[in-house]
């Protein structure tokens, strides 16, 4: 039988969405959304287990990115929460200038200056980017959903994004220095871990990208990106590309990973 979850998000749920139109098989998951592009969730409220998404958005973009506008909690089996700002981007930013001895980019002062970096502690390196993943709008909802059920939360991996990244005139320059310096590995094992400890800590549980769908530690697959749901919002040689925005074959896979988890 079927679980029923009620996910939470921007633009990413899109990937879920339309893994549920287009999979041959049953996912095991009934799932219903209450989304806004961005950060327009963020006016959303909590009341006698009601979830509102209280959309300002008189454009009516903000609701086309979800199924509903609000959800009754106590109708699922479970809650998934997507990305709002919880993701490896934020973590990335961290090492453009920062680098502990465990990184070969930064394993002494003369390295690490070399490469552009201040060397620190692995303990303020630590408490730098557990700051960064719990201020995210994400853990926002994750800490009052906590207060408002015991149903499980899942935070479902926001995947990297993809090489084109690296087209030079993005914003995305971090990435970059990351594959230059070699430091790839690194951050790919410490953004995981840390985002399972961050979860862990209130009251949720963290759903990893599936390693099959990552290329090279940082980035993802375009195998898993071709065809999002989300319309292209970058433009480059009179081309629009998305390189943020996982397709229906992530979206199939994560479903797929957590149905196991419920069951």
């Amino acid at each position: 039988m079927s679980k029923r979850a009620l996910m939470i998000g921007n633009s990413h749920v899109g990937a879920y969405m339309r893994a549920l139109q287009q999979s041959d098989q049953d996912l095991g998951i009934d799932l219903e959304c209450v989304a806004a592009h961005g950060d327009r969730l963020q006016a959303y409220t909590i009341e006698d287990g009601l979830f509102c998404g209280n959309f300002d958005d008189p454009d009516g973009k903000a609701a086309r990115a979800g199924r509903k506008e609000r959800a009754r909690l106590a109708d699922f089996d479970a809650i998934l929460v997507t990305g709002m700002r919880f993701s490896i981007f934020h973590v990335t930013q961290v090492f453009r200038d920062l680098g502990v001895v465990a990184m070969d980019s930064a394993r002494d002062h003369e390295t690490a200056a070399r490469n552009g970096m201040t060397l620190i502690s692995e303990a303020l390196l630590r408490r730098i980017i557990v700051d960064r993943l719990s201020n995210a709008l994400a853990m926002d909802v994750v800490r009052d959903l906590r207060q408002a059920t015991d149903l499980p939360i899942w935070v479902m991996c926001q995947p990297r994004p993809t090489r084109q990244v690296l087209v030079k005139g993005t914003r995305f320059g971090t990435f970059c220095s990351a594959l230059e310096r070699g430091s790839g590995a690194f951050i790919s094992e410490t953004y995981e871990r840390l985002a399972h400890e961050t979860c862990a800590r209130v009251g949720a549980h963290y759903m990893a990208q599936p390693p099959e769908t990552i290329d090279e530690d940082l980035f993802t697959d375009t195998r898993f990106m071709v065809g999002t749901l989300r319309p292209p919002f970058w433009q480059k040689n009179g081309r629009k590309v998305d390189f943020r925005h996982a397709n229906a074959r992530y979206g199939e896979r994560m479903l797929t990973h957590l149905a196991a988890k419920l069951a």
